[in-house]
């Protein structure tokens, strides 16, 4: 009966998880639209002479953080999700929007993991160093720096890494 339960209620909890991560995906479409707007309205009063910055709302900054902060915590079979939120915080970075450095964390390190699998491609390369300047903030002789030390130390005899211009 006990072993019943539990399985009840694991499906349960899958299928709230599965609603969830469909909520964060919406979440993560909309948020690139609207910046994809934003860029759109801003970009349409430039002119040459003026450089206009991009107004990105309080909330949309504080969900980004929030994204940000589930990333690591979603398993592999996420991976599409993972790819959609990583690229949002990408565009975050290259637009340099306030509030881009708090998103690259977690984001470089997914970026480094992905480049280095056995089946990664020169898009996934692409990506990481468009966001390679992210690196220099990162402070490599620290403890929590490990990880992203592995990672850049995979990344130099990696083929995809190895076979890619500069």
């Amino acid at each position: 009966m006990a072993v019943l339960l539990s399985e009840e209620n694991d499906m349960e909890s899958e299928k709230q998880l599965d609603k969830m991560c469909q909520i964060l995906h919406c979440i993560t479409h909309l948020a690139v639209s609207t910046l994809k707007s934003l860029q759109q309205t801003y970009s349409g009063k430039d002119d040459k002479s003026t450089q206009v910055k991009l107004v990105v709302p309080q909330s949309l900054k504080e969900i980004a953080i929030i994204m940000h902060g589930v990333l690591p915590t979603l398993t592999n079979d996420r991976n599409s999700l993972k790819d959609d939120m990583c690229r949002l915080f990408e565009t975050w970075w290259v637009w340099r929007l306030p509030g881009c450095e708090e998103l690259m964390g977690n984001t470089i390190v997914y970026l480094l993991f992905k480049s280095t699998q056995a089946k990664s491609t020169k898009a996934d390369v692409s990506r990481v160093k468009a966001v390679q300047k992210v690196l220099s903030a990162i402070e490599l002789n620290s403890d929590n720096a490990s990880v992203v030390v592995s990672l850049l130390l995979q990344c130099t005899y990696h083929h995809q890494f190895v076979n890619s211009p500069m």
